[in-house]
């Protein structure tokens, strides 16, 4: 579930450490494919973590708006393969909000589970993604402190990837605007190297047509601006 800026956000950040805040200026249009609002970490991180609900029920016009926590993505990988580990909650026209965990591995095709389905407006739930200690580039995904999915293997990620807790919208290619409100607290980002303080560096993921509204240093609601 990743696209376009976001990835080259990731990619820059993957060699290179940012300390400024950037965001792009919010307008009444929505992008086509994807959009973002939401937050990267500007250093390596060994997880990510956030309480996250829906403060409204989406309305989805086309495609899916999800609200997830992950590392990697496309073209991330060795050689430019895509790798990544995601867990959030998605909802689209022909389902409920559910939890889903998706990855990708080098040279085999992304694949996601379903972990949970029927979640209310405002139920809170537990996302984490984190590499696991003694096992560099391993990383597993929990829901409320559980382990769900496989440990999946990233080569390469240890000490290079960035964190992402983000809202995400997708048209199903069409011209549409999906509308949403997701709440991200307590985030925690776990930085890759002791003394970096990566709970204090992230970069606003804010494309036209979403927002991202700060309230405490580790809460942020994501919105679409409708």
């Amino acid at each position: 579930m990743r696209r376009g800026a976001l990835v080259a956000v990731l990619t820059a950040l993957c060699v290179a450490t940012c300390t400024t805040t950037a965001a792009a200026a919010p307008t009444r249009g929505c992008p086509s494919g994807y959009g973002y609002a939401g937050v990267a970490s500007s250093t390596a991180v060994r997880g990510v973590a956030a309480t996250v609900s829906a403060l409204v029920r989406p309305r989805v016009r086309s495609g899916h708006v999800a609200a997830w926590v992950g590392v990697g993505g496309y073209g991330m990988g060795p050689g430019g393969s895509d790798e990544w580990l995601q867990l959030g909650i998605a909802t689209s026209r022909s389902y409920a909000q559910r939890v889903y965990v998706e990855w990708a591995s080098p040279g085999r095709r992304a694949r996601l589970t379903v972990v949970e389905a029927g979640l209310d407006v405002g139920e809170e739930r537990r996302l984490a993604v984190v590499e696991l200690a003694g096992r560099p580039s391993w990383w597993r995904a929990s829901v409320d402190g559980r382990p769900v999915g496989p440990a999946v293997h990233l080569p390469g990620s240890h000490g290079r990837f960035p964190a992402v807790a983000t809202a995400e919208s997708w048209d199903g290619g069409r011209a549409a605007c999906n509308l949403f409100a997701f709440r991200f607290s307590g985030l925690e980002l776990s930085a890759a190297r002791a003394g970096t303080a990566a709970e204090r560096r992230t970069i606003e993921l804010e494309d036209p047509g979403y927002r991202v509204e700060r309230h405490e240093r580790a809460t942020f609601v994501a919105r679409s601006n409708r």
